[in-house]
């Protein structure tokens, strides 16, 4: 479908912040292997990369990272700085837009 509009080479970059927001909002769930292979058949890819925070050694977030990895996608991690907003209220922040 996307293939029409694409010439040459591509690189895919997903910031996982967004992706993570897009799909509670519309009740999605992505399948990062089919989306690769879906790319790689639209357009010869040379890198997929996916960005994210890193809350410490969480080990469910550890597994994703390592799957991800495993499948072709280079992971650019950031540990998430923790940013007190008053009383009880943190602000989770990655800032991982200019890497």
């Amino acid at each position: 479908m996307i293939k029409k509009f694409i010439t040459g080479k591509s690189a895919v970059f997903i910031d996982a912040s967004n992706i993570l927001y897009s799909q509670k909002t519309l009740g999605w769930k992505i399948d990062y292997i089919k989306l690769k292979k879906y790319l790689e058949n639209q357009s010869p890819v040379i890198s997929f990369n996916y960005y994210t925070g890193k809350i410490g050694t969480f080990e469910k977030q550890s597994k994703f990272i390592n799957k991800l990895e495993s499948v072709g996608y280079t992971v650019i991690s950031k540990e998430i700085k923790f940013i007190k907003l008053g009383g009880n209220k943190f602000l989770q922040q990655g800032n991982l837009d200019i890497e």
